[in-house]
């Protein structure tokens, strides 16, 4: 079976697109072809086929024509689309080339999110909203089945199509990906990180309080700060710019920019304690972080905002702790215990790692996708 992926908005090495889907259907024995339009990346990766190209100053029909060109190289069986446009590029190839072809919508995104009404303004959202709305219903009316990476993404469209085969498939890590190293408790210096698109909303503002704060009370020891990601924009920057410029002396900022997922994974690795704590808006109240398990599985107490979509796949353990964003007085005492006591910190990491690679891991639900596809799709 050939199969391709192609997607608009992904890296050609995106963690959930490469690593877990591309990777699980080439161990079965598959040909995957990764097709982006989000970097120029030619040759073979660990067995796929890298055949992307820079689109980023390219119009919507330019991108067309280039992602037709590879499908017809390509001669697939199957398309994962994680976007309607790349769905209905790939639609229109079924019609005109290959009737047989089957068509994967892979759905872990809200359309339209929270960064394309950003992007477009108040008054751009009002009119531009329907518009994507409508074509993802579209996207999804044509594409042969659907990959839900989560429950609460995959309702509507169960709901309104429930002929279509689907299969969910949510964010677990592979095990493979995991850097092994063992946790040691903070000692007089204390590492911390914090990832993503740093911004008000991601919680970046609420996690450089917490950190100033605890920096205060705590002025014997070191924290060293790595902060690896994207400003959302100039505003966003210069608050935020101004906040770490306010943090106290024993306290140091390392930046980092885009990093391919087993670097970033290597870079926190040395990390204590693992933050998100993004603001509890609609979207983000639906929306499974896919940190939360990668930071399971490193091992390390984690706190996150307390978001509903996280207490409907897990009861929290107690090295999970779900809190208010903004009660940055909690947020430091809970951080103070920990470093009061190294032996429940070296519990509690034992015990995430544990959970994680018996209950979290990609491996334990890889074969859905394979039986999904081959047996679901007749592919």
């Amino acid at each position: 079976m050939k199969t391709v992926i192609l997607t608009t908005r992904h890296h050609p090495l995106d963690d959930r697109l490469f690593h877990h889907i591309a990777m699980t259907l080439v161990k079965d024995g598959d040909q995957v072809i990764m097709v982006s339009s989000a970097e120029d990346s030619e040759g073979s990766n660990e067995g796929v086929e890298l055949c992307s190209f820079q689109g980023a100053d390219m119009s919507r029909k330019e991108k067309r024509r280039e992602m037709m060109r590879r499908l017809r190289r390509a001669v697939p069986d199957v398309v994962i689309a994680p976007e309607p446009f790349p769905l209905m590029i790939a639609w229109e190839y079924k019609r005109k080339n290959r009737k047989n072809l089957r068509i994967l919508f892979d759905i872990t995104e809200w359309f339209p999110s929270g960064k394309d009404l950003e992007r477009w303004g108040r008054l751009g959202g009002l009119f531009l909203a329907p518009l994507v709305w409508f074509h993802y219903l579209m996207a999804a009316f044509l594409a042969d089945g659907f990959i839900f990476g989560e429950n609460y993404k995959g309702r509507l469209l169960r709901k309104l199509m429930p002929r279509k085969p689907h299969v969910e498939l949510t964010y677990y890590p592979s095990r493979g990906l995991i850097p092994a190293v063992i946790p040691s408790p903070p000692g007089n210096e204390l590492e911390l990180s914090y990832s993503g698109k740093l911004n008000r909303e991601k919680g970046t503002e609420a996690f450089l309080k917490m950190v100033g704060k605890l920096a205060g009370k705590e002025k014997g020891m070191k924290i060293r700060l790595m902060l690896i990601g994207f400003y959302g924009n100039a505003k966003e920057k210069k608050y935020l710019e101004d906040i770490l410029a306010q943090l106290p002396p024993n306290v140091s900022v390392e930046k980092h920019g885009f990093l391919p997922l087993k670097e970033y994974l290597g870079r926190i690795a040395s990390s204590h304690f693992f933050f998100d704590l993004r603001e509890r808006t609609l979207e983000n109240r639906y929306s499974l972080p896919i940190k939360l398990f990668y930071y399971m599985a490193l091992g390390r107490p984690l706190f996150f905002s307390d978001l509903p979509v996280i207490r409907s796949v897990m009861e929290p353990p107690s090295f999970l702790h779900l809190v208010d964003p903004h009660d940055t007085d909690h947020l430091v005492e809970l951080l103070r215990k920990y470093l009061q006591d190294p032996s429940r910190y070296l519990e509690e990491c034992r015990e995430a790692q544990e959970l994680a690679r018996h209950e979290y891991a990609w491996e334990n639900i890889a074969p859905q996708l394979t039986d999904f596809i081959h047996k679901n799709l007749n592919v």
